[in-house]
């Protein structure tokens, strides 16, 4: 981006901690984009669409379009405990789910009950207005979707690309928890003491809340007509 944006009139980026690798004379922060179905999802839709009971907390586990072994097996060894203390949607990605299906057959019936896995979902918009916490990755689009849905999160960046300043970008905010991706697996402990932690939550999805730019997608579609024009 830096070879590249000296032939921009504008460069558009999430957020602020981007301006200082831009020119000052072409950045400008617009906010990440997120489809219209963060605008329209409701915490009752979100439950109704994934079979969800309203009186139990839930957890979102997300481990990307790709799925994370690591992240998923951590999770699937805790299942017991995790399922004592709420419901769980788990997006496990297409190469997971088929063993974590065998996994869940062994739990008891009431458990299996409380345990929503998917491969994948175009819903995860819902999926995020219905969860009480999120245990997710830290590619970009978790700038952009967890503050649209003000929802509270477990970070655990690959070791990779932007994930990691993503993840700390949250986390120094006071929106998510970062957890390295070599402390994973004390993961569990972590999820079952924020639901245990109403307030918490509730302060972290507030300071997620205020990271929220909802007109993102508008804004970078007004820069782009400004540069056509």
């Amino acid at each position: 981006m830096r070879f590249l944006q000296r032939y921009a009139a504008t460069v558009a980026c999430s957020v602020p901690g981007s301006l200082p690798s831009l020119r000052a004379e072409s950045r400008v922060v617009t906010g990440y984009p997120v489809r219209p179905q963060f605008q329209e999802a409701t915490r009752e839709e979100g439950m109704r669409r994934f079979g969800l009971a309203p009186d139990i907390p839930t957890l979102l586990v997300a481990g990307g379009s790709l799925g994370s072994h690591h992240l998923n097996a951590v999770i699937a060894a805790a299942l017991p405990e995790l399922l004592s203390r709420a419901q769980l949607v788990h997006i496990a990605g297409p190469a997971e789910e088929p063993w974590l299906a065998r996994e869940s057959e062994r739990l008891p019936g009431w458990q299996r009950a409380r345990y929503h896995l998917f491969a994948y979902t175009e819903e995860i918009a819902w999926a995020m207005a219905a969860a009480d916490l999120a245990v997710t990755r830290g590619g970009a689009s978790i700038l952009g979707e967890l503050p649209a849905t003000r929802l509270p999160a477990i970070v655990v960046p690959g070791r990779f690309s932007d994930q990691h300043r993503n993840a700390a970008f949250l986390s120094e905010r006071g929106a998510a928890l970062m957890l390295p991706e070599r402390e994973v697996d004390t993961l569990p402990a972590l999820v079952v003491g924020l639901l245990n932690d109403a307030a918490g939550r509730e302060r972290m999805g507030e300071a997620m809340g205020t990271l929220a730019r909802p007109r993102a997608a508008a804004r970078l579609a007004a820069l782009v007509r400004e540069a056509a024009a």
